[in-house]
């Protein structure tokens, strides 16, 4: 299926809201988020760049077997994998994933309702 460019558009600026969101409230505090690629297909993935305090070298993270779930009515974006440029990181991430951590939080973030209905058309 091709998807118009207007909807990848709308896509990505969706995922720059969110990954600036979850960034603000998670990390801000520890660096900023500079970039991040949205790469549509087979096989869809998010490529986010990000600037760590007291690291020299950026901070890339891979989000791929992504998947927006609906349950009751609201939507999730699930992540099924997750490649991180720096071993330790890459541990945590993991660990978040394999549901480690999962007395913090939920393994999935929550979308707004439209931006759960429009993702769900790509993923």
């Amino acid at each position: 299926m091709k998807i118009p460019g207007i909807l990848i558009n709308m896509i990505d600026s969706l995922f720059k809201h969110r990954i600036n969101e979850v960034f603000d409230k998670y990390l801000n505090d520890y660096g900023r988020f500079i970039n991040h690629e949205l790469i549509l297909g087979s096989d869809p993935k998010v490529v986010m760049e990000f600037e760590l305090a007291g690291e020299e070298e950026k901070i890339i993270v891979e989000l791929s077997e992504i998947e927006i779930i609906k349950e009751a009515g609201e939507y999730f974006l699930n992540v099924g994998k997750i490649e991180i440029n720096k071993e330790w990181m890459q541990k945590l991430g993991q660990d978040f994933l394999d549901g480690k951590y999962s007395h913090l939080s939920e393994n999935r973030i929550k979308l707004p309702h439209q931006s759960g209905i429009l993702l769900s058309k790509v993923f």
